[in-house]
């Protein structure tokens, strides 16, 4: 089978996945010369921990020298004479820029910028690390994480950005004209918190026309109700909104935004329920929260202080009632992981795999290996776990 990347993935359960090591013996397509690489400590790229997320975003720059392309920075590759082909350059230009989209926001631990080596080390000094989720001025005007005062020729240096947050990083020399060349941008994150709403599936006691449940986590809080944004049952006794999120997690909070353009006193009373039982369709799970109102059109954010559960409810008790929701976010964490339940195992490059070798964990637990599939493909797709299998 040929493929860059390699997971080692549990479906359709919740479970630690451990390895304490992954050998895989291949050679590089269309070469002859064998390769054995040992993933020990299981470092290379572990999805949603301190990684080199550089690699999964999209790239830019200001202007492009010669085949310098902006891709280049981000290639795997710390290689700085220029000659060889892996750093990316711009013209001579007057505050040149390069920039990385990861395309979902990050906690940004460190940024590692490779220097040329061969030539002019000197044109990296007084450069600008910004990050952010702004696009104002090419990304140029968010916050700063480090000026570069200077980088030795070909020597890569790591500059702390302390869990700064965004989905832009721009490396940008303002205020004079200069060629930017870098020869390999390393960027240290995490995924931020995210909308783990938007994971899940949802249900509700009734629909009132096309105010589907689907509706209150499309991630949109667009609040009048004839946009087509928002959930809402028929005048029912007890109404309710059900947010199954399939594993179990920790609720941090809940955001709910209500109806701006009728009767927002329609929400005052219910209340957020989260568990694991589906008792009462839910309903009788702990409560988070009491919404006493939320304004027209606004959005109130609920503390649920790591409360545990599957299900996340939301019912109006004791009346008979519409219950509408413009929009539902969770924000919250799988509950119970010491380690990811994903491995993914970037080749840097499309190898053809004889075999891949696990082995399992020793002291505890072999059983949560079983049922685990390895994928093997080029696709990022599902975080490479659509590569065939």
């Amino acid at each position: 089978m040929e493929g860059r990347y390699i997971n080692i993935i549990i479906p359709g359960r919740t479970e630690y996945l451990t390895l304490c090591e992954v050998e895989v013996d291949g050679t590089l397509s269309g070469k002859s010369c064998p390769i054995l690489l040992v993933c020990s400590g299981l470092n290379e790229h572990i999805m949603g921990f301190g990684t080199n997320v550089a690699r999964l975003g999209q790239v830019s720059q200001s202007s492009k020298y010669g085949n310098a392309k902006p891709e280049n920075a981000i290639d795997g590759n710390r290689a700085s004479n220029f000659n060889q082909g892996s750093c990316a350059c711009t013209n001579n230009n007057l505050n040149p820029w390069w920039r990385l989209d990861l395309l979902k926001t990050y906690k940004i631990n460190t940024v590692t910028i490779t220097n040329r080596q061969d030539c002019c080390p000197e044109r990296i000094n007084g450069a600008e690390i910004r990050i952010g989720n702004s696009l104002n001025d090419n990304g140029n005007a968010n916050p700063r994480c480090a000026v570069i005062s200077s980088i030795a020729a070909g020597a890569s240096q790591t500059f702390a950005c302390n869990g700064m947050e965004g989905r832009y990083i721009n490396i940008v020399i303002p205020g004079r004209t200069e060629y930017l060349t870098l020869c390999e941008v390393e960027v240290d994150g995490t995924l931020s918190e995210t909308n783990v709403a938007r994971l899940g599936q949802v249900s509700q006691s009734s629909t009132y026309g096309n105010a589907k449940p689907e509706n209150a986590i499309d991630g949109n809080r667009a609040s009048n109700y004839n946009q087509g944004s928002c959930a809402c049952t028929n005048n029912n006794l007890n109404p309710w909104w059900r947010l199954d999120l399939l594993k179990t997690y920790k609720i941090n909070t809940v955001t709910i935004t209500n109806r701006q353009d009728c009767c927002p006193e329609r929400i005052n009373g219910a209340e957020i329920r989260i568990g694991n039982s589906l008792n009462d369709n839910g309903n009788a799970n702990p409560r988070c929260a009491v919404i006493s109102s939320i304004a027209a059109g606004a959005s109130q954010t609920f503390a649920c202080n790591g409360m545990e559960g599957r299900y996340i409810n939301i019912v109006i008790p004791g009346r008979t009632e519409y219950l509408t929701l413009c929009e539902v976010e969770v924000d919250g964490t799988l509950s119970g992981k010491s380690c990811p339940i994903l491995l993914v195992l970037d080749l840097l490059k499309t190898y053809k795999i004889n075999t891949v070798t696990i082995t399992n964990r020793q002291d505890c637990c072999p059983e949560r290996i079983n049922g685990a599939e390895i994928r093997i493909g080029n696709s990022l797709n599902d975080n490479g776990n659509a590569n065939p299998r």
